[in-house]
């Protein structure tokens, strides 16, 4: 997958995590928000390994 999509998937799972805390269920709330935020620095790190100079 590529760094954005997977930044753009991420940011949906931290959203509907709060919301789901907020509303819905607490762990799986917390669930949600552990997996978005996993996704989101998978996607930063592949993101920055892209960019830097091949050696």
């Amino acid at each position: 997958m590529s760094p954005r999509l997977l930044q753009i998937v991420s940011i949906f799972f931290i959203g509907y995590g709060i919301i789901d805390i907020l509303f819905v269920n607490y762990i799986l709330g917390i669930a949600l928000l552990i997996i978005g935020i996993a996704m989101m620095a998978s996607g930063i790190k592949k993101q920055r390994a892209l960019k830097q100079p091949k050696k």
